[in-house]
């Protein structure tokens, strides 16, 4: 059997992750139902889009559990967390490449799927125990 290139790597581990929002926003949707009523609505509003800056989901305890936004230069991400609220999976475009970073539960960076440039060749990136990297959030 062949192996799976770089790419095909990036979109099984992207697909995977956006099902998992997907069932993540699904499961918590049902619970709990906000209604916001904005004072004063743009001409164009149209009542089946939702538009905010930061949508955070949380578990009945109110831990964030998902958090999704767009960081002050503008790049859009998802960060995920464990049940004890630690950072586990990111999906950005820092700096206008595309990624996906799995990290151990010390938040050590263990799997990268990416770009090297926003159109260049995709890198995928394994680190053991030995070589996990230090992980900074993209999310000021």
């Amino acid at each position: 059997m062949e192996r799976m290139t770089t790419q095909t790597k990036i979109i099984v581990a992207t697909a995977a992750v956006l099902a998992v929002v997907d069932i993540a926003v699904r499961a918590f949707l049902p619970t709990r139902t906000v209604v916001v009523h904005e004072t004063t609505a743009p001409a164009n509003t149209n009542a089946s889009v939702l538009t905010v800056r930061q949508l955070r989901i949380v578990d009945e305890s109110g831990e964030v559990k998902l958090d999704m936004k767009v960081n002050s230069q503008g790049n859009p991400g998802i960060l995920m967390f464990d049940s004890s609220g630690t950072e586990r999976l990111q999906l950005d475009t820092f700096q206008d490449i595309p990624s996906l970073i799995l990290m151990d539960s010390n938040e050590n960076r263990r799997v990268y799927f990416g770009m090297e440039s926003g159109s260049g060749d995709g890198t995928y990136q394994n680190y053991d125990e030995d070589n996990a990297v230090t992980h900074d959030r993209n999310d000021d």
